[in-house]
């Protein structure tokens, strides 16, 4: 793991650390036994460093809000750098200073079918389906937030791709008869036609 210069500032007696010659960034060679805990912990210390990344983020969702237009925000870095926690103080900023919704969706690096599965973890938080729910109540969950951001006329058509997209098994699901690339095609109207839905209750 490596940090820069303001973090073995701030973190004094903490970490072994290893500076490189010519180079802006020491390697954590070892850590005290206070370091750790746990990540349900890491949000309870403050936030060293990042001051320009958190910076560009807080005003880009500012922009989002104002403009009422997406916008795409990627974070590199290697393992261990930080980016979770940035995004995490990020998270905790945004949701304490405004009515915002955040629904996080992970890819996972292995497995078959989880094409869609940032995606459905997305959507099953938007609509409160839990682990357990029965496959009726599921869709239930889904039609019913479905129906409440988006028009009416395009509903139908939106629950069945989002559906398939999910893991949510549709009694007689349209799409379950057509090609793949056809339900590519649906799905790929039925997302940002319920994102937009939900965008515009809150940011």
């Amino acid at each position: 793991m490596a940090v820069d210069g303001s973090t073995v500032e701030a973190t004094p007696g903490v970490g072994d650390y290893e500076a490189h010659d010519g180079d802006p960034t020491w390697l954590v060679r070892g850590l005290g036994q206070q370091v750790g805990a746990g990540r349900e912990q890491a949000t309870d210390t403050a936030l060293v460093g990042r001051v320009h990344e958190l910076a560009s983020l807080e005003s880009m969702y500012e922009s989002v809000v104002e403009e009422q237009r997406p916008r795409l925000a990627v974070l590199l870095g290697q393992a261990g750098v930080g980016k979770t926690r940035l995004i995490d103080e990020f998270v905790a900023r945004i949701v304490s200073s405004s009515a915002a919704s955040v629904y996080r969706g992970r890819c996972l690096s292995y497995g078959e079918g989880i094409t869609y599965w940032a995606l459905r973890e997305v959507l099953w938080a938007a609509a409160g389906i839990e682990l357990g729910d029965p496959a009726a109540t599921a869709v239930s969950k889904l039609r019913d937030r479905v129906t409440e951001v988006v028009d009416p006329a395009d509903a139908d058509r939106v629950i069945a791709a989002l559906a398939i997209s999910s893991g949510i098994t549709l009694p007689d699901n349209p799409l379950g008869r057509v090609s793949p690339g056809s339900v590519a095609d649906e799905v790929a109207l039925a997302w940002p036609a319920f994102l937009t839905g939900l965008t515009r209750l809150v940011p």
